[in-house]
């Protein structure tokens, strides 16, 4: 049985014995009523554990930046990549780019990483702008590893230097 019904349950209890007190004209109601509502709230969590844990819950971790490999990095010093935990929700989001123009590739490449424990359970693979039209399948493996490809608009271009690569993907934290 769940927590808010068995609390409905227990509140129209409460209520009916409310009501038969209010009947019974030779009982304290006040005292009465008193005793049954200590008993409710004795049977469940005080309204502050109860806001602490969903704060817990909630609350957004610091902003970390990611891991570059080689030749790729933040953008620029108000434009880097950054990833942080919201609940069970991942968030990666930023602009990174490369010091030096990259071969086409249909392949994965990998520019940077974030550690396993936010990683997706599965591998993510979605459409990222580039500058202009152009656009890029960012992928994001198990491990962590992040990986970009297909830079282009109709056909797979080199990664020209210093190009923004903008990134914006939440995820769901797969929970033990």
């Amino acid at each position: 049985m769940s927590y808010d019904y068995q609390l409905r349950k227990d509140i129209d209890l409460l209520k009916y014995k409310v009501d038969e007190l209010e009947k019974d004209s030779n009982s304290d109601i006040h005292e009465k009523v008193s005793e049954l509502q200590t008993e409710l709230t004795d049977n469940y969590y005080d309204q502050s554990q109860i806001d602490s844990q969903l704060t817990d819950l909630v609350s957004p971790s610091e902003w970390q930046e990611v891991t570059f490999n080689e030749d790729y990095s933040a953008y620029d010093e108000d434009n880097t990549l950054l990833y942080r935990q919201v609940g069970n929700i991942i968030e990666l989001q930023g602009i990174w780019t490369v010091s030096s123009t990259q071969s086409a590739s249909s392949e994965g490449v990998q520019f940077g990483s974030i550690p396993m424990e936010y990683a997706p359970a599965y591998p993510i693979h979605r459409r990222m702008q580039g500058e202009g039209l152009n656009t890029y399948l960012l992928s994001i493996t198990q491990d962590g590893g992040l990986y970009w490809s297909n830079y282009g608009v109709t056909s797979s271009i080199n990664l020209p230097q210093e190009t923004e690569c903008k990134v914006y993907i939440n995820w769901i934290k797969e929970v033990n």
